[in-house]
């Protein structure tokens, strides 16, 4: 009787194997879930398909101790597909041709002039946006952004605009869409730093593109 009772169960594991085993548990156990983990190449591969992170799913990654708070944010910001580089559209001619249309001359002079101010407007507030980043003002930052796309919005500069409502919600401390609040300066300060480098070459192309339409348009 006992020998059957013996049979019929499954053989004891190896101790080798148990000591394993319980090894794999003990360092399982002993994790830091509250270390973060590098997310970067998730992001930037194909996994995103051109939608953002949804903010629950970050709540939920900090409240498992997955991701810290600082980096579930660059995360969402990173998670958005950056259209604005990879299609770039500098000039929306639905928007610029409503300019043109109100001119009453082959010369075009009335939107030619509003082009020019808002080249001069511009370029000083580029120089007041380098200026303010070196201070690391973000309030002023938020107000030169908000300025500037407003402007840029006006004329159909679609790339310029999109760049310049990021940099005002960086300065508000804000992700690019405005939905999380960014939990350090130094992050909104970093975000700005980089988005005023694509500004500065989105106006490098608006105004050589600008400049050349008149002269096509007039000559």
């Amino acid at each position: 009787m006992t020998s059957r009772m013996s049979s019929s169960k499954s053989s004891p594991a190896p101790p080798s194997e148990l000591t394993q085993n319980s090894e794999e548990e003990n360092e399982r156990k002993n994790t830091n879930r509250n270390e973060p983990i590098d997310i970067s190449n998730y992001l930037n591969g194909q996994n995103v398909s051109g939608k953002n992170l949804p903010i629950a799913s970050l709540e939920a990654l900090v409240n498992e101790g997955v991701l810290s708070d600082e980096l579930s944010v660059v995360a969402y910001d990173m998670s958005f597909e950056d259209d604005m580089f990879r299609h770039p559209q500098l000039v929306d001619h639905t928007t610029f041709d409503q300019l043109l249309e109100m001119d009453d001359d082959d010369q075009h002079e009335f939107s030619k002039s509003i082009v020019f101010n808002y080249f001069e407007q511009a370029e000083t507030t580029i120089k007041e946006l380098q200026e303010a980043l070196k201070q690391k003002d973000l309030k002023k930052l938020s107000s030169l952004g908000h300025f500037l796309k407003g402007s840029s919005a006006a004329l159909g500069l679609t790339e310029m605009k999109k760049a310049c409502e990021r940099i005002q919600n960086y300065g508000a401390l804000r992700s690019r869409d405005g939905a999380l609040t960014l939990p350090t300066e130094e992050i909104a300060l970093d975000f700005i730093a980089k988005t005023l480098n694509a500004v500065e070459d989105f106006y490098k192309d608006v105004h050589s593109y600008l400049l050349k339409f008149y002269q096509d348009i007039i000559h």
